[in-house]
């Protein structure tokens, strides 16, 4: 789970999610990452499929992207397949 801290600088709301929504799907095809996303109000709760390292890499990528704040991890675990 991680908290929103700069929406408010974006036009809109959509505006910003859509800008979120096209850079995260350039990201996670580079890195072959695939997941979910659920949003709401000033939160964002993500599921991050993929390789191992490349999961933590972009784990870490959002942990110092400073439009997030109140960055935590509920689990860390291997699945067989990619649910999403």
């Amino acid at each position: 789970m991680r908290r929103a801290r700069r929406l408010a600088e974006h036009p809109s709301r959509a505006v910003a999610l859509a800008r979120l929504w096209r850079q995260s799907q350039t990201l996670n095809r580079l890195y072959d990452i695939t997941g979910a996303l659920l949003v709401g109000q000033d939160w964002f709760i993500q599921t991050l499929e993929g390789e191992p390292c490349q999961v933590f890499a972009t784990f870490a990528r959002i942990n110092l992207d400073l439009r997030h704040q109140d960055i935590r991890l509920f689990e860390a675990a291997s699945v067989r397949g990619r649910p999403f």
